[in-house]
């Protein structure tokens, strides 16, 4: 163990390109890592893919787990794979939920637990419609309620 892993603390390492604003877009990574109980750290990186950010992070990770993101891409990379096979690629246009699923993942990697599946994506997604369902509801009785308030 060299002295730059003794003095870091362990985390999950998420690298983005820098000229990628704003960095909050992606906040839904970090939520299902930390879901999960895993400290992560971010950096700013020099414009690269993020397939080559990902590696880079595991690399210089001590849990050997790490996430790239670029325009186009977010990749989770494990250190024990070959640097152009990465674990998982989604693209930066998916849904929130399944950004989640890629954080929680990388954080079951290094707690070597069971990945969730995209068939837990399809319940966590119909739950979430559910719920959004269920805030226009409470919204739309609430409008009412102030309206005969109002009246009366």
């Amino acid at each position: 163990m060299s002295i730059k892993d003794q003095q870091q603390k362990p985390s999950i390492h998420i690298y983005y390109n820098k000229n990628l604003i704003p960095i909050e877009k992606f906040k839904e990574i970090m939520w299902g890592i930390e879901e999960e109980g895993i400290p992560y750290s971010i950096h700013a990186k020099e414009a690269r893919k993020a397939q080559a950010l990902a590696y880079e992070a595991c690399e210089e990770s001590v849990l050997g787990v790490g996430i790239g993101i670029d325009g186009e891409d977010i990749v989770l990379h494990y250190i024990k794979l070959k640097k152009d096979e990465p674990l998982y690629q989604i693209s930066t246009s998916a849904d929130r939920l399944l950004m989640r699923i890629l954080g929680g993942n990388g954080a079951r990697l290094v707690k070597s637990i069971a990945f969730k599946t995209l068939e837990d994506y399809e319940v966590e997604k119909e739950i979430d419609v559910r719920e959004k369902s269920l805030e226009e509801e409470v919204r739309i009785i609430v409008e009412r309620v102030i309206a005969r308030m109002k009246l009366g």
